[in-house]
């Protein structure tokens, strides 16, 4: 099978991880369709032939285990569509790299497991050695597809030099495969997203729902990782941590540090995208 060929189902709820996911993979010829829960994974592989899924293990309505699980049942029921074999690869995408964490996801009927925030080598390792990709032998597989001929390329080392920068360019290039285009993307998803990410969460510390506030708080954690906003990530984690354990008194003082992060990121952006 050769990678141009490849169709992928991608199950992620996070806008920044999928468009992360997707310009990895477009820009090595994969096909990608994306769905933003369990649910709707399970129904997908029963209308439509893939050669593998990319689960996240944490979504709304049906996670990534219990997805997996439906999917596996649905094999032995024969609905499922492949485009070869009798198995679809599915593959996890996991937040939590704890010990333990692999087993969970073998547990659940998933194949392997990727940490993310998902690193572009990886991924196309993981799919040229599930799906014995021609590209694996040839080149490496990661290089972006040759019609982008015009697209401008970043050198990491060009824009590393401010250290007060929120955002690790050398890591957040690196995931963007050195692309203009990619980073640019990814940069103005999180313009677009991020107010709806403060508005939501403060209204759940409102509401005292600690579990809303809990949850956004861990997509905005994921976004930051794939942004490699390190104390953007961080603040995240205390909110997220809050919303866990269900005491709201000093999400506050959290918040503020969160609108703070977000604005420093925001304020950053002119000079990334000029």
């Amino acid at each position: 099978i050769k990678m141009k060929d490849v169709k992928i189902l991608l199950a992620e709820d996070n806008d920044i991880n999928q468009e992360v996911v997707r310009e990895i993979l477009t820009q090595v010829g994969c096909a990608v369709d994306i769905v933003e829960n369990g649910k709707q994974a399970a129904e997908a592989v029963l209308k439509k032939k893939y050669d593998m899924v990319l689960m996240d293990c944490q979504m709304p309505e049906m996670d990534g285990y219990e997805a997996t699980q439906a999917i596996r049942e649905q094999e032995k029921e024969g609905k499922v569509l492949y485009r070869a074999g009798n198995r679809l690869p599915i593959i996890a995408l996991t937040a939590n790299a704890v010990k333990g964490d692999r087993e969970s996801c073998l547990e659940a009927g998933m194949d392997d497991y990727l940490s993310k925030p998902v690193e572009p080598f990886e991924l196309i390792e993981m799919i040229n050695s599930k799906l014995s990709c021609d590209e694996a032998a040839e080149e490496p597989a990661c290089e972006p597809s040759t019609g982008r001929d015009t697209q401008e390329t970043v050198e990491p080392g060009s824009r590393t030099a401010d250290k007060s920068a929120p955002f690790d360019m050398t890591s957040l290039l690196s995931r963007c495969m050195g692309s203009q285009e990619f980073l640019g993307k990814i940069l103005t998803k999180f313009e677009t997203t991020a107010a709806k990410y403060l508005k939501d969460i403060e209204e759940g510390i409102e509401a005292a729902d600690a579990e809303q506030v809990g949850r956004l708080a861990h997509s905005l954690k994921g976004a930051a990782a794939n942004l490699s906003a390190e104390s953007l990530r961080q603040a995240a984690l205390e909110m997220e941590q809050l919303g866990k354990s269900g005491e709201l008194t000093n999400a506050g003082e959290c918040l503020e540090k969160l609108k703070s992060e977000i604005e420093r990121c925001l304020d950053y952006l002119p000079n990334m995208i000029a």
